[in-house]
């Protein structure tokens, strides 16, 4: 019996080795058509079975011997899949297989499933594409392959001779007529020449796809996408910062297709002297700022580009900023005028001023005994009225540049801010107070819940100043939103002295003593 059953084993393997499928199943296939094969089996059979899986499908068409052997011929179609297609044919014998061939198809030219082989990989990344002008630009890369991706590893294999190039409307491809649009594709190579119109502000992209040409109705390649990038021209100007009375305007850099030149002035206290060339000349009737613009243009071309500057022309501009309480800063003209300032309380008041100017503050005069605190800078002044008796104050403020000087007077009057006042509830402790020479100014903790702890960064400290019973200025220090400040007070006689601490939105005035 094993002598009989090695015998039946050595039969099969000599029959399988004798078995042949043309055209050979290594080679490459084409999806979608209906290709005839011919299998070729040694031995006769009783019955013979042909199936096919993964997407293949088989049909046969005759079954015959001849010298022994079984011959099938069979028609087989592979589907657009780049996977490994099989089919397999068995042969019985009283019931039993007795041999099976399977055949695994691994070249199947789809596009399917993109993998890094079967995507273009052009060396250009982007297009700049120069307005109003006509360009050419090479694009060239290596020819992508197919893909088996359910191979391990992929399997790559051929080559792809045809790719779909999509254009912006009007551009065209190796010397052809223009495209009409990104969708009417053009076939092509791997090496070409691109062309953009002279006249299309169309950005978009250069998209290259490649084109399975095996048979019909294929699914073709996803495209790469090369931007297409429309700059604008960078036309800088060159002109005075400052026009006192005239003054030359140039754009520098100008594209030699612009033909058009188109200048505006947004303020009526400028004119040109020809707003349609380039340099043109600039004049002014009053001291002002203003933007202007320049649009250039092509007389075939539809594309326009504008500019912008903001300019300076004349004398500097004074506008004062707002109060901590007020109804806003107006100029002076006589009592009665003033902003509303809080008494007891140190006054912030931001001014700005246009031209690139030399900023000053000075007195001019007051009401009431004695004069009112004041300190200032080249952008903002701090007020502050401490008695009863000091009823007014008129600052003048004087902006300098090369077309001259600007000044405007402003006038404050104190008024009661109980909301501002420190009471026993304070919210800053000074120790030591009677001091020798320093104090420590902290905020105060509480046991707060979450939303009372978030307020309470309002109370953060952002200056500190210290007056006399005079109500001079003796000490003032800015703060980055601190807790607590150390504060040395040695320069400072014997006597008593008031803290103001200013905080994000609040202010607490203290009498200290200093020994």
């Amino acid at each position: 019996m094993k002598i009989k059953l090695l015998l039946f084993f050595i039969l099969c393997s000599f029959y399988s080795m004798g078995q042949s499928i043309t055209p050979l199943n290594t080679n490459e296939f084409c999806p979608n058509v209906v290709i005839n094969f011919t299998i070729t089996a040694p031995g006769t059979y009783d019955l013979v079975q042909l199936g096919a899986w993964n997407g293949a499908s088989v049909g046969t068409r005759t079954i015959d011997t001849a010298n022994g052997n079984t011959i099938a011929t069979v028609d087989i179609q592979f589907v657009d899949q780049n996977q490994t297609q099989f089919v397999k044919m068995q042969c019985f014998r009283g019931g039993n297989i007795i041999n099976e061939y399977i055949y695994p198809f691994k070249k199947i030219r789809s596009l399917l499933v993109y993998e890094s082989h079967s995507v273009p990989s052009p060396v250009l990344s982007s297009i700049n594409a120069l307005p109003c002008q006509i360009q050419n630009f090479s694009i060239s890369f290596n020819k992508v392959t197919y893909v088996n991706t359910s191979e391990t590893p992929v399997l790559t294999f051929g080559t792809i001779d045809n790719y779909e190039y999509s254009l912006p409307a009007g551009w065209s491809i190796n010397g052809g007529t223009p495209v009409t649009g990104p969708t009417d594709y053009r076939i092509a190579g791997n090496n070409v020449i691109i062309t953009s119109d002279d006249h299309n502000g169309i950005t978009g992209y250069v998209g290259i796809r490649a084109v399975n040409n095996c048979s019909g109705n294929l699914v073709t390649g996803t495209p790469m996408l090369i931007p297409v990038v429309r700059a604008k021209p960078p036309l800088t100007f060159s002109a005075s910062s400052i026009v006192c009375s005239s003054a030359t305007f140039t754009a520098i850099s100008v594209p030699s297709w612009v033909t058009n030149f188109n200048w505006q002035l947004t303020n009526p206290a400028f004119t040109f002297s020809s707003p349609t060339t380039n340099p043109t000349t600039i004049t002014n009737s009053s001291s002002a700022e203003g933007e202007i613009s320049l649009t250039i243009s092509n007389s075939t071309c539809p594309l326009t580009f504008t500019y912008n500057t903001s300019e300076i022309i004349g004398q500097s501009k004074l506008v004062g900023g707002t109060p901590v309480v007020a109804t806003g800063l107006q100029i002076y003209f006589s009592p009665g005028d003033e902003n509303e300032v809080c008494r007891y309380t140190e006054n912030y008041i931001p001014v700005t001023s246009g031209f690139n100017s030399n900023v000053n503050w000075s007195y001019v005069s007051h009401s009431g005994n004695p004069q009112p605190s004041w300190n200032g800078t080249s952008s903002d002044i701090y007020v502050y009225f401490f008695r009863t008796q000091q009823t007014s104050l008129v600052l003048q403020l004087d902006a300098t540049n090369s077309c001259g000087t600007t000044s405007y007077q402003f006038g404050f009057k104190p008024i009661d801010c109980p909301s501002f006042f420190a009471t026993a509830n304070t919210s800053y402790t000074i120790s030591p107070n009677p001091s020798i020479g320093q104090i420590f100014i902290t905020k105060k903790s509480t046991q707060a819940t979450e939303k009372q702890k978030t307020a309470e960064t309002d109370f953060n400290i952002t200056r500190i100043s210290i007056y006399d019973l005079q109500n001079n200025l003796r000490f003032t220090q800015k703060y980055d939103k601190v807790s607590s400040a150390l504060i040395n007070l040695k320069n400072l006689k014997s006597g008593n002295y008031f803290v103001t601490i200013v905080s994000g939105k609040y202010t607490e005035t203290q009498q200290i003593i200093l020994q």
